[in-house]
């Protein structure tokens, strides 16, 4: 069982690469293409944890609930899609901060 950490944790290193994060869709191909979560090679926030969560259900909720504490927005492709990739993962990095885990 992956704690909400471990989630958090693998879902920033999976964009940490600014050439794996995207906008406008939760993952896309090495073409640019939006794709689903499991054939992506690019991810915005939401794709990069629900990749990393994999079957992992009620942790990936709670996963994007710490996500969405800490970046203080309802819709969380709409925080990804306005904000830069060093603020997406700076936020990344408070959420994993703050998980009592």
């Amino acid at each position: 069982m992956k704690t909400v950490k471990q989630i958090l944790i693998e879902a920033r290193e999976l964009i940490s690469d600014p050439r794996h994060w995207t906008t406008c869709a939760w993952a896309r191909d090495e073409f640019g293409k939006s794709v689903g979560v499991s054939c992506g090679t690019a991810f915005c926030s939401v794709g990069a944890i629900e990749r990393a969560a994999g079957d992992w259900r009620l942790e990936k909720y709670a996963a994007l609930d710490a996500f969405r504490r800490v970046v203080q927005c309802d819709y969380l492709p709409e925080f990804n899609d306005t904000h830069t990739h060093a603020e997406v993962l700076a936020a990344f990095t408070r959420a994993i901060e703050q998980c009592r885990e």
